[in-house]
């Protein structure tokens, strides 16, 4: 619900399904077709409950033991060296759960399988398109810097030519908190009702957190 404005603003998400995106996804997929089930299941060599035990555990290394860690103290490095070190090595593993980890090749075919005029297809074409399709490239290249205090420059090509030229994009802190966000929502959802669809649903509805 934080993100109203900007899923409404952005990505066109209808208002009445901003403070249930993941539900409403989660909800989507389960009722399409088993062949959109299947393919998202085969969209990684990785199975799914392993592609999911990674966003768990980011979820906790995110909510417990990052506010538990405390940049250290050395008289010997200057303590802004100290501090730009602890918080973009901690942006690091944000950026990369956020954009790399789930792969180009969901959202492509989310794009591609899910039903029009969907919330699953709103959002995967969103992910899909720039600014979000430049970060994840010039993350997954290694052409970006993340400050400490999480903004983000980055260089990648517009579109799809092969000799275009890199052009460099930047996102602020607060950007990159949403669209993190939305793209681990949008990949966490996916896969997860992929899953329970394949597997769980004879035991009966589908938890949604």
């Amino acid at each position: 619900s934080i993100w109203s404005d900007r899923l409404i603003g952005d990505v066109h998400i209808p208002q009445q399904s901003t403070t249930q995106v993941a539900t409403t996804i989660s909800n989507e997929i389960i009722q399409s077709d088993t062949s959109l089930h299947n393919a998202l299941a085969k969209s990684s060599p990785l199975d799914l409950k392993k592609r999911l035990s990674f966003f768990d555990n980011f979820q906790i290394w995110e909510h417990v033991i990052i506010p538990k860690l405390v940049c250290p103290d050395d008289n010997e490095i200057p303590k802004k060296y100290l501090s730009d070190a602890f918080f973009e090595m901690k942006n690091v593993v944000n950026v990369y759960m956020s954009f790399v980890f789930a792969g180009d090749g969901l959202f492509e075919l989310l794009v591609k399988e899910a039903a029009k005029n969907t919330i699953l297809r709103i959002s995967a074409k969103f992910i899909r398109n720039n600014p979000l399709r430049a970060i994840r490239n010039a993350v997954a290249h290694g052409n970006y810097h993340i400050a400490a205090d999480g903004s983000l420059s980055c260089w990648a090509k517009k579109g799809d030519q092969k000799d275009e030229p890199l052009v460099k994009f930047e996102a602020s802190d607060i950007d990159m908190a949403f669209y993190a966000a939305f793209t681990r929502t949008v990949a966490w959802a996916s896969l997860c009702a992929a899953n329970y669809a394949i597997e769980e649903k004879p035991r009966g509805n589908m938890p949604i957190h």
